[in-house]
């Protein structure tokens, strides 16, 4: 699947009159551009089809898929956040299923929310930074009170996936693109995460559902402010992994009033600093492990994560200089 004609063909079980089809990227989902020139109303259509095996997961199921397609459009209803919500097909379905030679692949229609994706500069000022804060505060607050119940299907981020991501790491050794010694470095770094975070495990109000990849691809910026977007990975994990990932695209001298922001709607642990960089470093790694399968992503994987041994695994290890 890929070719215009095929994704034409999907996009008719959709009130589109006149769709133009713009390839976007394939990662997790094959993902496109929709314009209805008719009316000049853009969409995003996701096949979910990642390119890789190691992306599939339960959140590429039909009862994934639901779970957080309903999820976006009880946010959009019930709170004031910038959310992509789903566009039903002609039958009233937010699931759509492509079927060739034996094979179902679901896919999904977003309406398209206008703006520019963040740039690190959109934060070089404390306003934007406490704007970012206050934002994923106030996502975690709904998140918190949101009901599991029917259960969502949805993936779950506890220490298991740190393990996940060490072994996938340790295929990029086996086929030589990660050097024995920065191997080392990345174990002992993933042993010291996992023996830091084991300690919120008897912390259940730290647990809850979370948008659990916020890099800052899937921030934006509009007009009535900042928003999240591609809750494609959203599931259960620890708020604090999204506070990290949130604050890797922070300047590190600004992130004390991005906490400081965030703190102010939604609660942080005590001394929550080490913890945060734990699961910083956790990101930086499953970033790398995501794509250790894809072969056009092996060469800046060999380039890069000696550099992230070096910059962050050693003074992490030594108990020096945070992270964060």
């Amino acid at each position: 699947m890929g070719g215009q004609m095929d994704v034409a063909k999907l996009l008719t079980v959709y009130p589109l009159r006149n769709p133009e089809v713009e390839f976007i990227r394939h990662n997790e989902n094959m993902t496109y551009r929709i314009t209805d020139r008719a009316n000049g109303k853009s969409y995003l259509l996701r096949i979910h089809k990642p390119i890789t095996e190691n992306l599939q997961g339960i959140q590429h199921t039909h009862e994934g898929l639901r779970s957080e397609l309903q999820l976006l459009e009880d946010m959009a209803a019930q709170t004031e956040l910038i959310v992509q919500t789903p566009v039903r097909t002609l039958s009233g379905r937010t699931v759509a299923v492509w079927e060739s030679a034996g094979e179902a692949v679901p896919y999904t229609l977003l309406n398209w929310i206008d703006g520019k994706t963040l740039e690190r500069e959109d934060l070089n000022e404390d306003t934007g930074v406490r704007m970012l804060g206050r934002e994923l505060a106030l996502l975690h607050r709904f998140l918190r009170q949101y009901p599991d119940s029917p259960p969502l299907t949805r993936p779950r981020y506890g220490l298991d996936r740190n393990i996940e991501s060490l072994e996938r790491i340790r295929y990029g050794a086996e086929i030589g693109i990660i050097g024995s010694g920065d191997m080392d470095t990345i174990e002992k770094s993933f042993a010291r995460i996992n023996l830091r975070l084991g300690e919120l495990e008897s912390r259940p109000e730290l647990w809850g559902l979370i948008h659990a990849d916020l890099n800052i691809g899937n921030m934006i910026v509009t007009e009535r402010g900042f928003g999240f977007i591609d809750f494609c990975l959203s599931g259960f994990g620890f708020y604090m992994q999204d506070v990290a990932h949130c604050a890797l695209s922070v300047r590190k001298e600004s992130r004390d009033v991005f906490l400081d922001a965030y703190a102010q709607t939604f609660p942080l642990p005590a001394q929550p600093i080490d913890h945060l960089s734990c699961f910083m470093l956790a990101a930086i790694f499953g970033n790398y492990a995501f794509q250790m399968k894809n072969p056009a992503k092996r060469e800046r994987i060999r380039e890069r994560l000696p550099i992230v041994c070096e910059t962050y695994c050693k003074p992490f290890l030594e108990g020096g200089e945070s992270i964060f």
